[in-house]
């Protein structure tokens, strides 16, 4: 606690935070908390200037009170100077202590009022930062619920892009493998058959060999039996040969000792 000169007890009003001000504070904040000073003292400035003076409202009452003395008059004037100067005195005396009490009436109000709004400056700047935070997250919410949803939708297109390329190369992996089956069981018969086929041949050829080797024999062999019969029937035919002439020599010595 500490005590004003001119006024009662006062609490110690604490020391405003330094805070960083922001565009919107500056503009909004700061001033409505100064114009409500600056129009009350325009009101008694206002109200001042509509109030008649002192000395006019005294000048009226003495005319009102005195209506028979000459303004102009010496007499008159010098009383009525020295009357004003004593009672414009005591108005100064009362005016300057109706402003000394204005004066420490308004003090502890203005006081009041820049502690108040030291004191709600900090709130107003903690509710702003507190909306700033919370419209802050609530866009970085909206954005990443946004972005989520595209990336499990391109996730979820991803995946089922991944199974159904799965699902492709398992089904022509097996296709493959029948494929190569077939295309092995397919050469495994082609191999046999060019087996059996060039068995075959071999085989023909062989056939064709010995037929040739059994014709020679055999042609070799009739040759032989033909020559043989030829020089038999040969032998055969000059045999008879001798034979016939012989029987002609002897018919015609026959002949011959017949005719004899």
């Amino acid at each position: 606690m500490t005590r004003h000169p001119w006024h009662g007890p006062q609490l110690l009003s604490p020391a405003p935070m330094p805070l960083a001000r922001e565009p919107s504070l500056a503009r909004g904040s700061m001033q409505p908390a100064m114009a409500p000073e600056s129009r009350k003292r325009f009101r008694e400035a206002s109200a001042t200037r509509s109030k008649p003076s002192h000395l006019e409202a005294w000048n009226l009452r003495h005319q009102a009170g005195n209506p028979g003395i000459d303004p102009h008059g010496n007499s008159s004037a010098s009383a009525g100077a020295a009357a004003l100067e004593v009672e414009v005195g005591d108005d100064a005396q009362k005016v300057s202590r109706g402003r000394t009490a204005d004066v420490q009436l308004a003090l502890p109000a203005k006081r009041r009022r820049r502690t108040v709004n030291a004191d709600n400056s900090p709130n107003a700047t903690k509710e702003k930062f507190e909306q700033i935070l919370k419209v802050q997250k609530e866009q970085w919410q909206n954005i990443r619920y946004s972005y989520s949803r595209q990336f499990l939708t391109f996730f979820e297109e991803w995946d089922t892009g991944v199974r159904k390329t799965a699902k492709q190369q398992e089904r022509l992996t097996r296709m493959l493998h029948d494929h190569r089956r077939l295309f092995l069981q397919a050469k495994n018969v082609q191999m046999e058959t060019l087996t059996t086929v060039k068995n075959l041949y071999e085989e023909f050829l062989k056939g064709i060999n010995d037929l040739e080797l059994s014709q020679q024999s055999l042609l070799t062999d009739e040759q032989k039996k033909l020559k043989n019969e030829i020089d038999i029937l040969k032998n055969k035919i000059i045999a008879a040969t001798e034979q016939q002439q012989e029987l002609a020599s002897i018919q015609q010595s026959l002949q011959a000792m017949l005719l004899l």
